[in-house]
Order: structure tokens, then C-alpha cells, then sequence
């Protein structure tokens, strides 16, 4: 029996984190599981990250993402995840969206064994794994895989030290594996997102990343010398259109948010409101989708 399948027949009340944190304790070989969620994706997990304990318990995660991505994923093509992390955007959608072909850049080595373990748990479905972090230039860079959580999938760009991993552009990827349209980008890269971007110019020109949804928090920004504007400017400046998707986002801003892409509701993003932390939407002045009433 499967730990998930201990915990959930015992009263919610019972479910938490020091019983899954005892039995890891108790068994080291129980720390690797097999997870399910949002009824009907599989994961390979480490249970000690909370994030992941937590997906073990709810057996839900981020239901308002896998609504905006299926919307364009829905007829299929290629999906770019830029941070997999444990690649929960990516198996999350693979019930609904099984004919997508996933790309996972995923920096941070302590990750790519869970990460391959999962894809072998979806061998029916179209899955590379990008050993690399992604940025404005090809070669190598260091990765800080500390935080104050000890969360391995928080790790971040460095110039003071840390893990030495491959960088690559998403020009240099998508040129060399001959991609010819990425249908659905995403991208949580712990505040590095403005550089990933730059090295994709080309790409971006030529249409090939027509939508990208990314993580925007200004501390993580900061961190590289940048404010978020900086990154609002720079996609619009590369003809994206930005929009917010959340539904708590929407008292952040006084657009209308009768306008729709894919059946979407959304709000054009304005001044970026210095305490909000949230994603976005960036849709391509190429990309096939048109705003107005459904």
C-alpha cells in the first residue's frame, strides 16, 4: 500500500506533516513516493520538501494554472516547462492534454533523478528532460541550492557559488532540436525570467513562443538588478501583450475583464502593483488568439 493511500483513510485531522515526517523517519526508503492529484496525475516525489507533503495530503495543486494552460493545449503541440521543478505542471496535465509534447528545462541536479523516475511513469507520452538552466546565454553558471526552508526546488542563480550546472538560450534549444512552434510556455525560474527571455529574441521573432505564463515577484527580480517593470518592458518591447489570469488578481487593476483569449477571462496588466506576487500571461502579436466577448 502506498503511503498516499494510508493517509487518506485516516480523519483529515490526522493527515499532516509530522506523521508523514515520522514515518519517512521511520522507513528512509519511504522518502521517494509515488503521488496522486487533481484526479488522475502521477508524480515522483521527495517527502522531505514540504511542497510535496503537502501535495501528498490535499492531493491537489494549482487548479486556476492547469484551467489557462489546457486552454491552449487542448488540440495538442509542444509545451516548454522552464523550472519543472518535480514537473507538476507538466504530469498535471497529461490526463487531459496526452497527445502534448513536454520539454522540462529543470537546472538543479537534485532533481533530475525524480524527475526521469516520473517520465518513466508516463512512457506513453512524448517527454524530454532538459538537464540545464535556462538564461541569456549559452555555457555554464552556478546554481544556490539553499533556502530557508530547505526546499531543493527553490534553488537560484548565483554568482557567489553553489552547484555547477549547463546554461543554454531557448534559441540555442530551439534551433538545435529543430522545435517549430511552442504552443504553451511556462516559466518559474526564481526571478531570472527578464534573461531567459533575452536569450529567445530570435525565437520570439519568428513566432515560435507565441504564449508564456511566468511567475513574477519582485523580490526574486531584485535579486538579479531588476525591478518588475523591467520584465513587463521587456516582453512588451518583444510585442507581448500581458495580461492577468488569477481570479485575485483582478482587484489589482481596472481593466475590463470582459475581454477573453481561449475562453479566458482576463485583464490587460497596467502598473504592476509593487506588493502583488502572482502570474502572468504573455500573449505574441503572432499568435493566432482574439481578444473580444466569447
Amino acid at each position: 500500500m502506498q503511503m498516499q493511500e494510508i493517509i487518506h483513510r485516516l480523519p483529515k485531522m490526522l493527515r499532516r506533516h509530522k506523521l508523514i515526517r515520522a514515518l519517512v523517519f521511520l522507513d528512509p526508503s519511504s522518502r521517494f513516493q509515488i503521488v496522486h492529484f487533481n484526479g488522475g496525475a502521477t508524480v515522483f516525489v521527495d517527502l522531505l520538501e514540504a511542497a510535496f507533503r503537502t501535495l501528498m495530503i490535499t492531493a491537489q495543486f494549482d487548479p486556476e494554472y492547469f484551467r489557462i494552460a489546457r486552454a491552449f493545449l487542448r488540440n495538442g503541440g509542444i509545451c516548454f516547462d522552464v523550472g519543472a521543478n518535480a514537473g507538476l505542471c507538466s504530469f498535471g496535465l497529461t490526463p487531459c492534454c496526452p497527445n502534448v509534447e513536454y520539454h522540462l528545462f529543470e537546472a538543479n541536479p537534485r532533481l533530475w533523478a525524480i524527475l526521469r523516475q516520473s517520465i518513466e511513469l508516463h512512457s506513453s507520452v512524448k517527454m524530454h528532460l532538459v538537464e540545464a538552466a535556462v538564461g541569456e546565454r549559452n555555457g555554464s553558471v552556478c546554481l544556490d541550492p539553499e533556502n530557508h526552508d530547505r526546499d531543493i526546488g527553490q534553488a537560484f542563480i548565483s554568482k557567489t557559488g553553489g552547484i555547477e550546472t549547463r546554461m543554454l538560450t531557448l534559441d540555442e534549444y530551439i534551433q538545435s532540436t529543430g522545435v517549430p512552434r511552442v504552443e504553451f510556455m511556462k516559466m518559474d525560474i526564481e526571478g531570472y525570467e527578464f534573461f531567459a527571455i533575452d536569450g529567445a529574441r530570435e525565437s520570439i521573432r519568428a513566432g515560435k513562443l507565441p504564449v508564456v505564463y511566468f511567475e513574477l515577484k519582485r523580490p526574486l527580480v531584485e535579486r538579479f538588478g531588476k525591478e518588475p517593470h523591467h520584465v513587463l518592458e521587456c516582453f512588451r518591447s518583444l510585442g507581448y501583450s500581458l495580461y492577468h489570469v488569477r481570479d485575485g488578481d483582478f482587484a489589482t487593476t481596472s481593466a475590463p475583464r470582459d475581454i477573453h483569449i481561449c475562453g479566458l477571462h482576463v485583464a490587460q496588466v497596467g502598473n504592476y502593483p509593487r506588493d502583488l506576487w502572482t502570474d502572468l500571461l504573455a500573449i505574441h502579436e503572432s499568435a493566432p488568439y482574439i481578444l473580444g466577448s466569447p
